[in-house]
């Protein structure tokens, strides 16, 4: 039952008490992933850019062109033109 709170039943105490015990791993869990994604968040901000020379490759370009033709499923005219106007 997605996102929905269902009431359950334990046939004693030991039951109980493993399901308390999941559920505070998963809340541990849950906040270690948190964590994690903060902590990315914060390495990718500070992380340098790398500059490159030369701009795009042309294989570059063609991987490109492909992935924003399936993406928008639209001509394609624009991306082609902004590349090939790209100021490095």
């Amino acid at each position: 039952m997605a996102g929905k709170t269902v009431p359950e039943t334990f046939p004693n105490p030991s039951a109980l008490r493993k399901a308390q015990q999941e559920v505070a791993e998963f809340h541990r869990f849950q906040k270690l992933s948190q964590d994690l994604v903060t902590l990315n968040d914060k390495i990718c901000r500070l992380r340098p850019v790398e500059q490159q020379r030369g701009g795009w490759t042309e294989q570059e370009k063609k991987r490109l062109l492909r992935s924003i033709r399936r993406w928008s499923g639209r001509s394609t005219n624009f991306a082609a033109v902004s590349l090939r106007g790209r100021k490095e």
